[in-house]
């Protein structure tokens, strides 16, 4: 691990550990703070000291951090500990616009992620806890297969708001109906949610990993917000969840429909598509019709609209994994798995003729890791956009301060409905 840069506050505490009351005061002004503590720093305006703190006890024999800022390997991402205190301590430099979430884990084993199986990886992530210092989070309520989920979000002073994902008063609201899927042709069903406009429909935008665009991103307060303040026109939305009965089938799931499926993205087009068309009066335009997604998603949307223009005019992509190779399988020696290169879908576009199609893409700034020994992903998404461009697309193209978070990604899907409408 490396030395952490310096915080005053974490300095002072240090000075005067010996009296009786210095680590009742540091965490009495703690409280009154919140946290983490934000630090200027002198004659650097573009950045700031950001320590996050843990108060262990004498059972604490280690705290691991998880944030924007995390490295690759657990051992790394260790806080240090003001020597005969309970506090535990982390200080970054760090962007002042950034935003992100993070989470701790207490007496973390320190064994490597790699190393763990699928159900072992799925009970690791479900056991870190967000910081009870804050009371700004993210969270994702149960829903069949999934635990509640709750993280901790920091904004640095500069980080760029996010109105649209507030509800508002006084506009027209939608509405949103929990149906169920089948598709005889990819062999399962799954949950998906339809959202209405307040007024008639004109388009359709159709939305990867549910469960996370209903709740930590609000999807219909966003398209609420959007359509009551004209900046774009009256879409209804389908939110498409992963199928499966327990987290690590859900997993599996996505990753073998999301990234580059064909079956899939035939099942979109020609099955789930025309349905939710038909079903709910919208209007089969193309020229109205957007798939958005992140991650995997993103990849999904792109691809969706390489093999189905026909179908989907416009493409929203946030952080969309493009490092993706046909073979890989997260976890796996990706040496092992094919021959291919990585940024396959890239070269399908080289390759082929310029579609009817548009794009939004984003990727954070701090997405500086990859898969396995993939490219990463602000590497990937500049390579397509670069592409993208180079064959003629229009795509609008933006770099966020942060890392792959829906922290994040819930104020950039608003931009990127936003942008694709201009």
């Amino acid at each position: 691990m490396t030395e952490s840069p310096s915080s005053k506050h974490v300095e002072a505490l240090t000075t005067r550990v010996a009296s009786a009351d210095a680590e009742v005061e540091f965490w009495d002004e703690v409280a009154a703070k919140g946290t983490p503590l934000i630090e200027s720093i002198e004659s650097d305006d573009r950045h700031v000291l950001v320590t996050f703190l843990w108060r262990g006890d004498a059972q604490t024999e280690n705290v691991l951090l998880l944030s924007p800022w995390s490295e690759e390997k657990p051992a790394d991402n260790l806080m240090e500990r003001v020597p005969g205190t309970d506090v535990f301590f982390r200080t970054y430099k760090a962007r002042s616009d950034v935003r992100g979430s993070y989470q701790f884990r207490v007496n973390d084993p320190l064994r490597p992620w790699s190393e763990m199986s699928p159900q072992e990886l799925d009970e690791y992530f479900h056991s870190l806890v967000p910081d009870s210092l804050n009371p700004d989070r993210l969270r994702w309520p149960a829903f069949g297969p999934y635990p509640e989920e709750v993280v901790s979000v920091v904004t640095l002073p500069h980080a760029p708001p996010q109105p649209w994902s507030e509800e508002r008063e006084n506009i027209p609201k939608g509405t949103v109906e929990h149906r169920r899927f089948r598709s005889e042709r990819l062999g399962n069903e799954r949950d998906i949610w339809v959202y209405l406009p307040p007024s008639k429909p004109e388009g359709l935008l159709v939305v990867f990993d549910a469960w996370s665009y209903n709740t930590a991103i609000p999807t219909p307060t966003i398209l609420d917000n959007l359509i009551a303040a004209g900046r774009i026109p009256p879409l209804a939305a389908v939110l498409i969840e992963n199928a499966g009965g327990n987290t690590i089938e859900v997993g599996e799931t996505r990753s073998r429909e999301l990234p580059c499926n064909r079956d899939f993205a035939d099942v979109l087009a020609t099955d789930l598509v025309p349905w939710v068309q038909a079903e709910y009066g919208i209007p089969a335009n193309r020229e109205l019709t957007v798939t958005a997604g992140s991650s995997y998603g993103g990849l999904a949307a792109t691809f969706a609209a390489y093999t189905h223009p026909e179908v989907f005019c416009r493409v929203l992509s946030q952080s969309g994994s493009f490092w993706w190779k046909p073979g890989f399988v997260i976890g796996q020696d990706a040496a092992a798995e094919s021959d291919e290169e990585w940024e396959w879908l890239a070269r399908q576009f080289v390759r082929s003729e310029t579609l009817p199609v548009r794009f939004y893409l984003d990727v954070g700034i701090l997405e500086t890791k990859g898969a396995s020994e993939s490219p990463t992903q602000v590497i990937v998404n500049r390579h397509m956009r670069d592409v993208l461009r180079a064959k003629g697309y229009q795509v609008h193209y933006a770099e966020f301060a942060g890392g792959h978070d829906y922290a994040c990604w819930r104020g950039t899907l608003a931009d990127g409905l936003i942008a694709l409408f201009e």
